[in-house]
């Protein structure tokens, strides 16, 4: 079997882009957890960015991961174009590659418990905000002619 080396490079700007796409998602939540601790203190809201932070994190690791296993897979399939015997490299190879895919795939799946958990905190925060409109009107007054 002929391996590629470059078959793996084409694998990593998709997946550096949702290193950094992701990346800014989890700045962006540290700086709402910042700012609603020094506001607010540590509650439940707190917690409930924390659980989305993990899962950024845990995705964050599974995209490097990724990139890793193709770097590598690359790097093994250049040299044995060269240098090692085939018998163990093609199975090294996709087993590589293998690694990279399910790496990427498991973050792909925490990106999107994450953004599920998003959307229901949107969801969360849009009630509270009407609640709270609603308990600041003024009571509507009764001006019957009885």
């Amino acid at each position: 079997m002929e391996l590629s080396w470059i078959f793996p490079f084409t694998l990593i700007p998709g997946t550096a882009m949702l290193v950094l796409s992701t990346a800014n998602r989890f700045h962006h939540v540290n700086g709402v957890i910042r700012a609603h601790m020094a506001a607010h203190g540590e509650d439940e809201t707190v917690k409930f960015y924390m659980r989305r932070t993990h899962k950024l994190y845990i995705a964050l690791v599974g995209l490097y991961c990724g990139v890793a296993f193709f770097a590598i897979s690359a790097l093994l399939a250049n040299i044995s174009t060269h240098y090692a015997p085939e018998s163990w490299v093609d199975s090294a190879w996709t087993i590589l590659q293998t690694c990279g895919v399910l790496c990427v795939f498991f973050s792909a799946v925490q990106l999107t418990l994450e953004a599920l958990m998003a959307y229901e905190g949107i969801k969360r925060e849009v009630a509270d905000e009407h609640a709270h409109r609603l308990a600041e009107r003024p009571p509507k007054s009764s001006s019957g002619t009885g």
